[in-house]
């Protein structure tokens, strides 16, 4: 097979130069909207980015703000509990002097009225009631006075003027010492 080729050579180098313009031009032009839509693409998820960015810092904003709050909530109950803890640790316990009391009475005293009085270096005990004899009363008041939290009795002499039944009156110092703390 035999090719002629009529065509000048200064027109097929046009030709050919034409051609690879064509495709050059079709390159760049696709070139220039990939990187077009990939700009646009980056642009999105940068404003997307920076969205989730605020909504974040919002709410770490949000979460620490409620945080501190907690903290101080904290605080203050820790504060409370350690207040009552030295309260709790100053009391004394007074349910074994109530308990020694009952045992050194007998079933015929009657107390009508109750009181202590505590401060830090001392405490006594106030006690009201009737006795059905002064026989009895001396017996209660002997045997408190052989209870060991017991420091002083202060009985007035009217409790003993009377041989029958008689309202008496006791002030009872304690010895703190003998005498556990609350727990």
């Amino acid at each position: 097979m035999l090719t002629l080729n009529l065509i000048p050579r200064y027109f097929k180098r046009e030709i050919q130069l034409h051609t690879a313009y064509t495709l050059l031009k079709k390159f760049f032009i696709l070139l220039f909207i990939v990187l077009f839509l990939t700009s646009n693409s980056l642009l999105l998820a940068k404003m997307l980015l920076q969205q989730k960015i605020q909504e974040l810092s919002e709410q770490t904003r949000v979460v620490t703000t409620s945080a501190a709050k907690v903290q101080q909530k904290i605080i203050a109950i820790n504060s409370l509990f350690t207040q009552t803890q030295g309260a709790i640790n100053n009391t004394t316990s007074w349910s074994t002097v109530i308990q020694q009391l009952e045992q050194s009475k007998t079933a015929q005293i009657e107390i009508s009225e109750f009181t202590i009085t505590s401060t830090e270096n001392a405490a006594s005990i106030q006690l009201s009631g009737i006795s059905p004899s002064r026989e009895h009363f001396l017996n209660f008041q002997e045997a408190l006075k052989k209870s060991p939290f017991v420091k002083n009795i202060s009985s007035p002499i009217q409790n003993i003027l009377s041989a029958e039944e008689t309202t008496f009156s006791i002030t009872i110092e304690i010895d703190r010492t003998t005498i556990a703390p609350a727990q």
